[in-house]
């Protein structure tokens, strides 16, 4: 049997300002003790200075997860629109919830309600035969009602391109030298912040001698928050890789998965502000519209596989959703 082994490498460049956030603690502050501002993710990094020191430092980055969230979306409604499927269709005998269920299996990477668990297990074949049927689902896996399904696809941190990360990945042979970069000192992010306007009644007590009506619309709908944004001309090292599948289907989703989110052009937040668009340098031997023409042509070919694919999750892999329990009554006989 033939097993299925790819990967790929990408120089991503900010076209604009980029913002992508971390999850805050609760009630954190940043030095400034300013609570409201989105700071940027950062992943741990050492390297050695001028004088050999090891030193430790907070790199931006751009995590591997966001990018497994993007491609799903982008995957799950270019197949659902390539083929016309419904659902509601194609699962007649389900409720909306369940059919949301399996929708956000592909688009969220899974869904588990609380007090659910799997009724029946499930033998390995039938989970080989589903993979198979599903290349989507083979190539990023989930969690459908805990029942999981491993990812064959290996989704790295876009990280930051700095004279510092250039020696490092250059000296394992994962990037080749692609020219000057800045160093570590000279990276910095920039708050973006627009406005406190919460209410029309803040925009109302804005005096008439600074702004306008449009200029009063604009900032009562404005962001009351800030955050962090890396300039435009930043650039990222991007690897991500086919681990191993005996499935053909999935070789040909890696590349439109890679594809799509080079299509699609944008990362991080506030994209609808103009924020995050960027460009994929993969190499003269990828080819964007090649990659979606190819996955496009299986997936047409293959619709009944896709079709009964999806029946198969949603008949084979039983579970319930437990309701809440009522409190148990108490035994204790009154005194």
């Amino acid at each position: 049997m033939q097993i299925f082994t790819k990967e790929n490498k990408a120089i991503v460049t900010a076209l604009s300002p980029i913002s992508h956030g971390r999850i805050r603690a609760k009630d954190e502050k940043d030095a400034n003790g300013e609570d409201n501002v989105l700071r940027f993710r950062t992943m741990p990094f050492l390297y050695k200075d001028e004088s050999g020191n090891v030193n430790e430092t907070d790199l931006y980055c751009v995590s591997g997860n966001s990018m497994r969230g993007l491609g799903r979306r982008l995957m799950f409604h270019h197949t659902i629109d390539l083929l016309d499927l419904d659902l509601e269709k194609i699962l007649p005998n389900f409720s909306a919830i369940e059919r949301r269920y399996v929708a956000n299996l592909f688009e969220n990477g899974g869904s588990t309600p609380k007090g659910s668990h799997a009724t029946v297990g499930v033998p390995a074949k039938t989970y080989d035969e589903i993979l198979a049927k599903l290349p989507m689902l083979d190539l990023l896996g989930g969690v459908y009602i805990t029942h999981h399904f491993n990812s064959s696809c290996a989704i790295g941190n876009l990280i930051l391109r700095t004279k510092e990360t250039q020696a490092l990945l250059t000296k394992h042979n994962v990037f080749e030298d692609t020219g000057s970069v800045p160093s570590l000192l000279d990276v910095h992010t920039d708050t973006v912040r627009h406005t406190k306007m919460r209410s029309a009644r803040d925009a109302s007590e804005y005096p008439d001698n600074m702004a306008d009506e449009a200029t009063k619309k604009n900032l009562k709908s404005a962001a009351i928050f800030g955050a962090d944004v890396l300039p435009a001309g930043t650039s990222f090292y991007w690897q991500t890789s086919l681990k191993s599948t005996p499935n053909e289907g999935t070789l040909i989703a890696y590349d439109a998965f890679l594809a799509l989110i080079a299509k699609f052009g944008s990362i991080g937040g506030m994209s609808a502000k103009g924020y995050g668009m960027v460009n994929y340098a993969f190499g003269d031997a990828f080819d964007v519209k090649a990659a979606i023409k190819k996955y496009d042509e299986y997936t047409l070919a293959h619709q009944d596989d896709v079709i009964e694919g999806l029946q198969m999750l949603a008949n084979d892999f039983k579970y319930v959703l437990n309701t809440e329990k009522e409190p148990k009554k108490s035994t204790k006989k009154g005194k």
